[in-house]
Order: structure tokens, then sequence, then C-alpha cells
């Protein structure tokens, strides 16, 4: 066994032990949000770092959609708006429908953010899962609400913080180019 494999070796443990710690202390703790009953941003970090563990270790692709809602006219934040809360529980309904029961992950990302990991999907597959539910969100015309996508894929990556900001770019990039539509970040290596 030579130094490289000792040192994965070392890194896988101290993130198993990381992972560990992290689900002791989500027992006494909630992990869904109430709103959209999606699992919260805590889960989701520790989540993430377990499905990206299982991709590596499985040699299988992953992907995540990081998707923004926001309200037109409203100062663009769904969360603040007095409808919000409705329209962000209907999106979430939408967006359940549109992903693979118990594979698919769907998060509540702070105020107005949604996130999806999606375990065995490229970008491509990610990106037409994206687009499915913007349509069906454009066909149920939730109130005046607009959507914003960034789609990603994680190779083997050591740290889950780079797949998120690719994920966090990739929406920003959308939002800047156009209003209801996807942007593909280039896949994240």
């Amino acid at each position: 066994m030579g130094y490289p494999e000792t040192m994965r070796n070392v890194l896988e443990q101290v993130k198993r032990e990381e992972i560990t710690r992290r689900s002791k202390e989500l027992t006494d703790r909630p992990v869904a949000d109430h709103v959209t009953g999606f699992y919260n941003e805590r889960y989701f970090y520790l989540r993430l770092d377990a499905e990206m563990a299982r991709a590596r270790r499985s040699d299988k692709c992953l992907s995540l959609i990081m998707m923004e809602a926001g309200c037109i006219g409203k100062d663009d934040n769904t969360a603040k708006n007095p409808d919000g809360h409705k329209q962000l529980k209907l999106t979430s309904k939408v967006i359940t429908s549109c992903i693979r029961h118990e594979i698919d992950i769907p998060f509540r990302y702070g105020e107005d953010r949604l996130v999806i990991i999606l375990p065995e999907v490229n970008k491509l597959q990610a990106d037409n899962v994206a687009r499915s539910i913007y349509k069906r969100l454009e066909k149920e015309k939730i109130g005046n609400i607009t959507i914003y996508a960034g789609v990603v894929e994680c190779d083997y990556h050591e740290l889950a913080e780079e797949f998120i900001k690719a994920a966090s770019d990739a929406l920003s990039m959308n939002k800047k180019e156009s209003r209801d539509a996807l942007c593909q970040a280039e896949t994240f290596f």
C-alpha cells in the first residue's frame, strides 16, 4: 500500500466519521421544511456528502439542480411575498411529481432556493428533469412565480462546497442571461 492510497483511506475514514457525527446531531432535530415538505438545508449538507461518497465508490455520476423561485413584480422574493409560502408549496408538489420517488432527493435551501440531488444522473438527464419541472410549472400557472435553475454534474469531487458553488454559479448565470430559462454550467471537474 503506497502513500497516496494510505492518504485516500485516511481521508475516507475522516469523512465517514464526520458523516456519523452529523447524523447523530440530526437525530434530535427535524429534517423536513414545514412549508415545502422537502428536507431542510442542514440535512442537505449531510446527504450531499454521503451521495458524493457513494457516487465515487460506485463509479456513478451525480447531478445537482439548484432552483430559485421568485415573484414577478414583488421584489423577486417568494418567501417575503404574502403568497410566497403557498407558491413554494405548489412548486414543491410539481417538483415531487417530476422526480424519481425515493431516489432523487429534494431540499429547501435558504429562503427561495430548492435543490435536488439526482444520483446516477448525468448533466443532460438532469437538464431534462429541470426542463420538465419548468414546463410543468408553466402549465400549472402558479401565480406570478418565475423560476431559475442551475444544473451541474459532479464527477468524483473531494469537496461538496465546490459542487454547491458550481450549482449556485450556474443559477446566477441563468438569472443574468434570461428569465425562466435553464442554463447549464460546464461539467464540474
